[in-house]
């Protein structure tokens, strides 16, 4: 992040495609999986949150016409 903000896009970019892709299950799911009741309630609220969080820091990358057609395509999911 540093070196993109210092203009440095190239190296910027060597270094984050040497970063390390993500497990498919971290530390945290694997906690919620061992919990039930209350404690699995607050845990998956806490885990809502933290990945809401992630999406508007993504969105907020955006700039405004791309951030307000992926917060509509959002809103269209039905679940």
């Amino acid at each position: 992040m540093a070196l993109s903000a210092l203009k440095r896009k190239d190296e910027a970019l060597k270094y984050a495609e040497m970063y390390p892709e993500k497990p498919s299950l971290d530390k945290k799911e694997l906690i919620g999986m061992c919990l039930s009741g209350d404690e699995r309630r607050k845990h998956d609220q806490e885990m809502v949150e933290s990945r809401l969080k992630e999406l508007l820091w993504q969105l907020n990358s955006m700039d405004n016409f791309e951030c307000y057609k992926a917060a509509e395509d959002i809103i269209k999911i039905k679940l």
